[in-house]
């Protein structure tokens, strides 16, 4: 059984390969996905994560920390062999939080200049927000964008994903 992050990501992308026969330009698909996943063991807090384009944020004692994720998606390998990807280890404690996102929140576009909202602000909003309950979170989220986007059409999906490390 496969349980590391990389581990996983590197067994999709081989998988996801094969099933689009993506390799050499068998096809001329060259569809693939960003993905971001981690694994948590609440009696350690000790985090694992491995992207494929997509970073990982936590916060830590009033800080917001990343993770960069490995600049190669799930999917669009050509030359036949998967991708390998980082497995990073992180050390949380009860009450950080951590982050997983797709880029459609920093991608959509709004605002006075109609322009993309974009990562730092994200970062600074929620850091902002990170001591608040998760609900509290996903409702002020919520109105950010709501506010943000305005009566511009939503540009691609968007998901953020807010867990709080627990006390155990």
């Amino acid at each position: 059984m496969i349980t590391s992050p990389d581990k996983i990501l590197t067994f999709l992308d081989d998988g996801v390969n094969k099933t689009l026969r993506q390799t050499a330009g068998e096809s001329g698909v060259t569809d693939g996905m960003d993905l971001a996943l981690c694994t948590l063991d609440i009696t350690t807090g000790e985090l694992q994560y491995a992207g494929a384009f997509n970073s990982l944020y936590y916060t830590h004692n009033n800080e917001l920390y990343e993770i960069k994720a490995d600049k190669k998606p799930i999917g669009t390998n050509v030359d036949g062999v998967a991708d390998q990807y980082t497995n990073h280890i992180i050390q949380l404690v009860p009450g950080d939080m951590v982050y997983l996102f797709s880029d459609g929140y920093p991608d959509q576009f709004g605002g006075p200049k109609g322009k993309k909202f974009k990562y730092q602000p994200l970062k600074d909003l929620l850091l902002k927000l990170s001591p608040l309950p998760v609900a509290e979170q996903h409702y002020q989220l919520e109105k950010v964008l709501q506010e943000w986007q305005g009566n511009l059409e939503q540009v691609d999906d968007i998901v953020i994903i807010g867990i709080r490390v627990p006390v155990v």
